[in-house]
C-alpha cells in the first residue's frame, strides 16, 4: 500500500521554536569555546606579518644600497600610538634613508657629505605588535651601538602631518654589510605588547626574531611557536 502526503503539509513543514532555539544555543556554544583560540591565532597572524614585513624592509634597503651604490639607513622610531590608551613609547615603525652626496655647496666627491633622502613608504607594525627595546632581546636598538638621534616624519599621526620622533638606525654599505662590527650578532625581536605585564617587560612567549647577517645583510627568521 503507498502512503500518498498532501502537498500542502510538506509545503507548510518546517523547524519549531524550540528546534532553532536549540540550533542557535549550540552555535552559540562553539562561539565561546573557539574565541580564545581565534584571539591567539590572529594575534599570531599580526606577529607574522610584522616580522615579514620588517625583514622584507632590510633586504630592500640591502638591495638598493647596492643598486644605488650608495650607503641605505634604516631607521627604526619609537613613538606613542594615539590609537591605543597606552602612554608608553615602543618601537613599531621604520623607514628606509637613502644616503646621497651633496653636492649643491661643494662639487667635490671626495669631500662632500652625505644628505638623507627618504625613500618607499613609512612602514608600521600591524597594531600591537612592537620592537624590543631590550638590549639583550633586540641588540640593533642599543643606543650605545648603533645610530641615534630624532627626525621629522610623516605618517606616525593620522593627524598631524609631521610628527617629530626618537630613533634609532643602522645603514647597509654600497657592498651589501652592515656598518657595525662584525664580531657581534644583530638581531631584532617583536612580539605583542600585551606580553608586557604592569609596565615591567619580560621574556615574551611568543615572539619573532629577525637575525641580520653583518657581512651580507641576509635575514634569518626565529619563530618558537
Amino acid at each position: 500500500m503507498k502512503l500518498y502526503l498532501n502537498p500542502r503539509t510538506l509545503r507548510h513543514r518546517g523547524f519549531s521554536l524550540i528546534e532553532l532555539l536549540v540550533v542557535i544555543s549550540v552555535i552559540s556554544l562553539l562561539m565561546v569555546l573557539s574565541a580564545p583560540s581565534m584571539s591567539a591565532a590572529f594575534k599570531g597572524s599580526k606577529l607574522t606579518q610584522g616580522g615579514e614585513a620588517l625583514r622584507n624592509l632590510i633586504t630592500q634597503a640591502r638591495q638598493m644600497a647596492v643598486k644605488n651604490n650608495a650607503p641605505v639607513e634604516v631607521r627604526i622610531f619609537k613613538y606613542d600610538d594615539v590609537e591605543t590608551p597606552e602612554t608608553t613609547m615602543h618601537y613599531m615603525a621604520a623607514r628606509l634613508y637613502l644616503m646621497k652626496l651633496d653636492l649643491s655647496t661643494n662639487s667635490d666627491p671626495l669631500t662632500s657629505k652625505l644628505k638623507e633622502e627618504p625613500t618607499g613608504n613609512l612602514l608600521k607594525l600591524p597594531a600591537g605588535i612592537i620592537i624590543s627595546d631590550d638590549v639583550a632581546q633586540s641588540s640593533l636598538v642599543n643606543p650605545s651601538r648603533v645610530l641615534k638621534g630624532q627626525a621629522t616624519v610623516k605618517g606616525l599621526d593620522p593627524d598631524v602631518k609631521e610628527t617629530s620622533a626618537d630613533y634609532v638606525g643602522f645603514q647597509i654599505r654600497p657592498d651589501g654589510s652592515l656598518n657595525l662590527a662584525t664580531n657581534q650578532r644583530w638581531f631584532l625581536t617583536l612580539y605583542n605588547r600585551e606580553e608586557i605585564i604592569k609596565g615591567q617587560q619580560t621574556t615574551p612567549s611568543d615572539y619573532v626574531c629577525l637575525q641580520v647577517n653583518p657581512y651580507t645583510c641576509d635575514v634569518r627568521w626565529y619563530h618558537p611557536n
